[in-house]
């Protein structure tokens, strides 16, 4: 019900929130822009924070192609970047992009295999009508929607604090991980977030623990 879904979204941010304390890096998703000084000319940075996806950078000579740039390692959020066009990094760099660890990026969203059926999902509307709360999600998982989830639908995050399955209305907080609520046409593909593995289920039994233990100890 109603309540049981406020005390679970509030155990997963509670949990989430330590977990992400504990380990000194953040896994879930956000959209910023950071400016990391280069204190000489280098061909290749360690950057201060995991990089998720990069949408633009630039230096003290100006916008760098993004086909300039190699994140490293491939295969997971990126620590490091390296020029590979014979140029290099210089002054100030400013980066805008998605910003988090995951150990495989790719797999970093999913579909939800459902659309908004608001028309439309007005940008200061926190309820938001979808076409099933309890069908599956592109992994073959039901219910796609549930308490705590991050949901992606264009560039803006959501966060779900309430699924209704017998109205099929997700009750939502707008703007999550630094994005801005914008209005969202009826028929725009809703997408899940998907943790590592290993922060998910020791996300998911810590909140359970704290469930059964309202008051740390």
């Amino acid at each position: 019900d109603g309540e049981d879904d406020l005390r679970l979204f509030a155990a997963l941010q509670a949990a989430s929130h330590a977990i992400e304390t504990i380990c000194a890096r953040r896994f879930v998703p956000y959209l910023q822009t950071c400016v990391q000084p280069v204190s000489r000319a280098a061909t290749e940075i360690t950057l201060e924070t995991d990089l998720l996806q990069l949408i633009s950078i630039a230096d003290e000579s100006g916008v760098i192609p993004l086909n300039a740039v190699e994140m490293l390692p491939a295969l997971a959020s990126a620590s490091v970047l390296r020029r590979i066009d014979g140029g290099a990094f210089t002054g100030n760099l400013t980066m805008q992009g998605w910003w988090g660890w995951h150990d495989s990026p790719d797999s970093l969203w999913i579909s939800a295999n459902d659309t908004v059926r608001s028309d439309p999902l007005d940008f200061d509307l926190t309820v938001l009508e979808v076409v099933s709360v309890e069908g599956e999600d592109a992994r073959g998982h039901a219910p796609r929607f549930q308490a705590g989830y991050l949901i992606r639908i264009g560039d803006e995050l959501m966060t779900v604090i309430k699924a209704d399955s017998d109205t099929h209305l997700l009750s939502l907080v707008r703007g999550a991980g630094g994005t801005q609520p914008v209005t969202h046409l009826r028929g725009a593909q809703i997408r899940i977030y998907q943790p590592p593995r290993a922060i998910r289920d020791l996300a998911l039994r810590y909140a359970a623990w704290l469930l059964q233990h309202p008051e740390p100890p």
